[in-house]
């Protein structure tokens, strides 16, 4: 649902999301637009590169169901080219109207111009071919006519010259489904390998804060990888997918990077290990809230406020750059606190215990900075899927090393639990509860 840009419309965006009604990014963009801007942005789509130049690299089609409020409406149809959509749009901001509408073979910028009120119960549809590059098309309507569009009904639809699964995916969506596919049965493993860590420890009343935290973890990731997977599988159907299990899987995405900060930093402190209490509570929980806080608003941010022709990926904007900033200065911590508490350990293996966590938390900390700033280097198409194939990876890494490092035989001669032989009452204190 599109709108004038106000801050009402900004809130019943984010609240739309949330009541599963969104239909952001789908290649299937089905809309009312209501407006008295000029020019306004609908969509944009990637085609793939199709080296044979008598094949198409695919197809747009954009229907009207009923008519224009004003029959000056029109679409304008761009390419990524210089002269194209760059020469005509940056940054939320146009040129003239007159100017930016102008077809090409006049010398203008638009590659076709569309007249919504001549193909009102019909349709437009052109083939796309992509010889050289993939390449992006984007698809504005506009009324250089005073009172502007006004209000019309539109659906917009692209697809690929490819096969079933993959005709509806944008070029630099291409493998999402794949890649959540397969996550989903390594994640399966994982969910049954944490039963089978966590079990004996249940059952020998040692089952630990830290062990509950990380199974957690892996459950909550479990399940943002299966709402994931259900948004794309559905979406290769259709175009749309269905934003409301994206919406879930986003929010479970969070709550298991604050598991794994939680947890991260609670261990660094040598908690349980080292020593019984509970230190530097309120830091702890600062942190994380400031985590939450970020991570939530960034994506309040990307649903509501966000520009959608912005082709960067998220973490190339100044939000996501934040959010970035903040995790290295989190990782700043984690490492004075693993530090630490080496230097207080006198037990040997505890020590080394502490240096591989160590080494392998800063790892997690370092890898997504690293992976969304040096794929600037790489083609716009090729971003998002390197940077979200690169966080996936790094989330199960992460989880299957703590689930390692915690398993039964390591966890009884690190940590102190219910049944630890140590906690003898009035010898030793148990440890201090989160």
């Amino acid at each position: 649902v599109h709108g004038q840009e106000t801050s009402r419309f900004a809130v019943m965006r984010v609240v739309w999301a949330l009541l599963f009604l969104s239909r952001v990014n789908a290649m299937l963009e089905e809309a009312f637009l209501n407006t008295d801007k000029k020019f306004f942005f609908l969509t944009m789509f990637c085609f793939r590169q199709e080296s044979d130049l008598d094949a198409d690299s695919g197809t747009i089609k954009i229907e009207v169901p009923g008519l224009p409020s004003s029959p000056n409406t029109r679409f304008a149809i761009y390419t990524d080219d210089d002269s194209s959509w760059p020469a005509t749009y940056h940054n939320g901001k146009h040129k003239n109207c007159s100017q930016i509408t102008t077809p090409s073979e006049n010398g203008g910028p638009a590659r076709y111009i569309v007249n919504a009120t001549e193909i009102f119960e019909q349709s437009f549809w052109t083939a796309v071919n992509s010889p050289n590059h993939p390449q992006f098309w984007y698809v504005a309507a506009f009324n250089c006519e005073e009172g502007g569009i006004q209000s019309i009904r539109y659906n917009i639809r692209f697809r690929q010259n490819s096969t079933r699964w993959f005709k509806e995916f944008s070029y630099e969506e291409r493998g999402m489904l794949s890649l959540y596919l397969c996550f989903f049965i390594f994640a399966l493993f994982l969910v049954s390998f944490t039963l089978a860590c966590m079990y004996p420890l249940y059952k020998a009343r040692a089952m630990h804060p830290l062990a509950t935290l990380v199974s957690s973890a892996v459950c909550m990731w479990l399940l943002s990888t299966t709402f994931n997977l259900i948004h794309y599988a559905v979406y290769s159907t259709n175009g749309v997918g269905s934003p409301g299990t994206k919406v879930l899987g986003g929010v479970l995405d969070v709550c298991t990077q604050v598991a794994i900060v939680g947890m991260l930093l609670l261990v660094s402190m040598g908690w349980t290990v080292t020593h019984q209490e509970l230190r530097e509570r309120r830091v702890v929980l600062l942190v994380l809230v400031v985590f939450v806080f970020q991570y939530f608003a960034l994506f309040i941010w990307d649903v509501a406020k966000r520009d959608r022709a912005d082709r960067r990926t998220l973490y190339e904007t100044v939000p996501g750059t934040l959010v970035l900033c903040l995790r290295l200065l989190v990782m700043l911590y984690f490492w004075f606190c693993s530090v630490r508490t080496m230097l207080r350990e006198t037990n040997r293996p505890r020590r080394d215990f502490f240096i591989l966590f160590s080494f392998v938390g800063t790892l997690w900390f370092l890898y997504l900075p690293l992976v969304a700033w040096s794929s600037t280097a790489t083609a716009i198409w090729n971003r998002d899927i390197l940077t979200t194939s690169c966080y996936v990876v790094g989330n199960f890494l992460i989880l299957s090393s703590s689930l390692f490092l915690l398993s039964p035989a390591r966890f009884n001669r690190l940590f102190e639990t219910e049944s630890s032989p140590a906690l003898i009452p009035g010898v030793i204190t148990p440890y201090e509860d989160l």
